[in-house]
């Protein structure tokens, strides 16, 4: 499934074809918003390369606000999951409320004490986690996150005496994103 969800994400992203929304929600429903954890981890692979690929382009149609006219209670690869319906993010399609459940969901799994699941929950929140910067939108916890993260950048640069470090080489800790409950103003 990995290799269809690469395929589909870069496809995506170029702008080939937007019906590929629909298989991009239907496995990032699947993977996010299910009550079952087990059913989740067999997509979590498919929704981290999705938001790896084509996050900008999925933020952007969050943005948008595209609902279709779907019921949740439809078998439509657009609908809200169980969870999701639980956490009242509203309607199907693309939402900001269901980008920021999808972003929290990854942080969650990204606190899972397996490390087949935390490692690539952290990769899809951190495909996620600068989208909103990187269009110059506010979205909350980016700006926070984003000055932690420079922030043990940095002391990890004084500590190793390198002349750079990778993200891969600090311990990221996923909940700096919960910092600030209102978007602080973007510095330049």
């Amino acid at each position: 499934m990995c290799n269809l969800a690469m395929f589909s994400a870069k496809c995506f992203a170029i702008g080939v074809s937007d019906e590929i929304e629909h298989t991009a929600i239907w496995i990032l429903r699947n993977a996010l918003e299910t009550d079952e954890d087990a059913d989740g981890v067999v997509y979590l692979p498919s929704a981290v390369i999705l938001m790896e690929h084509c996050a900008i382009k999925l933020f952007s149609l969050s943005l948008m606000k595209v609902h279709g006219k779907i019921s949740v209670e439809e078998e439509h690869p657009m609908a809200t999951g169980a969870s999701a319906q639980k956490a009242g993010v509203p309607g199907a399609g693309s939402s900001h409320s269901r980008w920021l459940f999808w972003r929290r969901r990854f942080q969650e799994l990204g606190r899972n004490l397996d490390p087949t699941i935390a490692g690539p929950a952290k990769k899809g929140f951190m495909g996620m986690i600068s989208c909103g910067r990187l269009m110059d939108l506010c979205v909350p916890g980016e700006v926070r996150f984003a000055k932690h993260l420079q922030q043990a950048m940095w002391k990890e640069l004084k500590r190793s005496g390198k002349e750079s470090v990778d993200g891969n080489e600090i311990d990221i800790n996923l909940d700096w994103v919960d910092v600030d409950a209102e978007c602080e103003p973007q510095q330049d």
